[in-house]
């Protein structure tokens, strides 16, 4: 691919030469070489000798990349801006953070435009970015006081999903982005669209489901390592990096700002007709929940301090999330709480047969159509649940494949196929073993949900293959309907946890109750199917 060049060095355009099919879920997405052209990067050893320059360094310092590789810091910038850094690193508390400072010069002289800078460590590397000053002084614009004041309108929301509308307005007024989303992930790595703000004009992607290949594994890391990612200019041409001789491994990008873009991303994007984008981590105990996910139809290059305030949106908006529904759970924790308080005295009294009493509280705890207790091949039941013949089978099937586990699946017949036999068995179900060795189980039941889910292109068309083996994005993301048939409503991490906290309380009962079978035969508060 013939390259193009400007002051002297080369220009490497985004749309870059798709990679192998075979090589592309393997794409170092973190070490691309090269940075988007809104500023330069240099990196710098633990003596502060430069290790890493990006090629238009000469656009903003006198001085070519070959001539500032290997040069001491201290002889490219003042002292004043060098010192700023010094100190900066001195803040770092982990490889994971980025200091950042606003309005430094860059020259000399008494007149030097300011530039803001960021510097975090990658190994024994000190990465350093800067761009010029939007705000045009030193410290930057009041960071933590628009934070504060986003957070504060934040708080005043109530429930999940105001909160989530809520986030959306807010970034889409900060930031000026077309469309803000709240892209939520799902437990097989599919997203949707639950929430989003939009400039009038804009096409609506609320409710659209996309596939887990559209984002692959090693983006989601990246997501996880760093609050906030940003395209400029989907047409922007790359800089490339620069590095001494004896550099032998590619500069770690994660942390960077400038970092370039994968071509397949990029190509992704301009398939949807998106030409700038952000996307802000949502976190939950480390662990990439969703995003918030910006698009801009034209060119859109965000000041540092307003990323700045996007990071800390993101940090503030994981928190307040991870509160409000830690306070769902809590909830539901008390509950469980109260019921075992009220059920333990009765199993005391009268064995595993003081469950079938208080079945229909047991449903409650826990979403579901109908539950079913077995004890010693006994089939108590309430509301809608298979005949006990079809539920001894599926005993004897958990006892042989998962004996003592706690299993939740919402299409059971494709996981046990026996159970075919049974026409009308609720693909649903949620058994939780109540002895070590299995054969004890309380049961839940879910009915088939059939339901309709629209996706952004069809989700199993996947990445496109060409003659040549390279890849591409999918093109398409038209609205594409499919029916789910023969599947559940999927059981979430909350009803498992209920599920075994449900459990434990009682195991301990049940383990010493006595073997006399006062629970009786099969007692039905429901309906057989």
């Amino acid at each position: 691919m013939a390259a193009t060049f400007k002051n002297g060095y080369p220009q490497m355009p985004l749309r870059q030469e798709m990679l192998p099919l075979t090589e592309c879920d393997r794409e170092p997405i973190h070490m691309p070489g090269a940075i988007q052209p809104h500023g330069f990067l240099i990196a710098v050893s633990r003596l502060w000798n430069v290790t890493h320059v990006s090629a238009n360094i000469a656009d903003y310092v006198p001085a070519s990349a070959s001539k500032v590789l290997g040069a001491s810091l201290i002889t490219l910038l003042p002292p004043e801006t060098v010192h700023a850094l010094r100190g900066a690193v001195q803040m770092l508390g982990s490889a994971a953070m980025t200091e950042r400072l606003f309005g430094l010069k860059l020259h000399h002289d008494a007149e030097s435009a300011l530039y803001d800078f960021s510097i975090h460590i990658m190994a024994d590397t000190y990465v350093i970015e800067a761009e010029p000053s939007v705000c045009g002084k030193s410290g930057g614009s009041d960071v933590s006081s628009t934070v504060r004041m986003m957070f504060g309108r934040l708080q005043q929301s109530r429930g999940i999903a105001p909160l989530f509308q809520e986030a959306t307005r807010q970034i889409r007024a900060l930031t000026g982005y077309d469309r803000v989303m709240i892209y939520r992930f799902a437990e097989d790595g599919s997203g949707e669209v639950v929430a989003e703000s939009l400039r009038s004009g804009t096409e609506s992607c609320l409710g659209l489901h996309y596939p887990a290949t559209d984002i692959p594994h090693q983006a989601r890391t990246l997501y996880e390592r760093s609050w906030l990612r940003l395209i400029g200019d989907t047409e922007d041409q790359t800089c490339p990096l620069l590095s001494l001789p004896e550099q032998t491994e590619p500069l770690d990008m994660s942390l960077s700002t400038l970092r370039a873009v994968s071509p397949v991303h990029v190509q992704y994007l301009r398939n949807m007709g998106v030409v700038a984008s952000a996307s802000i981590s949502i976190l939950r105990s480390g662990q990439l929940w969703g995003l918030i996910a910006c698009h801009a139809m034209r060119p859109l290059w965000l000041a540092a301090d307003r990323r700045a305030v996007m990071e800390m949106f993101g940090q503030m908006f994981s928190l307040l999330l991870d509160s409000r529904e830690g306070e769902i759970q809590q909830e539901r924790d008390e509950r469980l709480r109260d019921l075992l308080e009220d059920l333990l005295p009765a199993l005391r009294e009268q064995g595993g047969g003081g469950l079938r009493h208080h079945l229909a509280a047991i449903a409650d705890m826990v979403s579901c159509d109908g539950v079913a207790v077995v004890l010693s091949g006994a089939v108590s039941a309430y509301q809608l649940v298979p005949s006990e013949a079809a539920i001894m089978t599926l005993v004897g099937l958990l006892d042989h494949a998962r004996r003592g586990e706690l299993y939740a699946s919402a299409r059971i017949r494709t996981v046990f196929p026996a159970l075919a036999q049974y026409p009308h068995f609720p693909p649903g179900v949620l058994a939780v073993p109540l002895s070590p060795e299995g054969s004890d189980y309380l049961l839940f039941f879910r009915q088939e949900t059939i339901s309709t889910v629209t996706w952004a292109g069809n989700p199993h068309g996947g990445k496109l293959q060409g003659e040549d083996g390279t890849l591409s994005p999918r093109s398409s993301f038209a609205a594409w309907t499919e029916t789910v048939e023969d599947q559940s409503l999927v059981w979430t991490a909350t009803d498992v946890r209920i599920a075994a906290n449900l459990r434990a309380g009682l195991m301990d009962i049940l383990l010493r109750r006595p073997a006399s079978g006062q629970h009786g035969g099969q007692q039905r508060g429901g309906q057989g199917l």
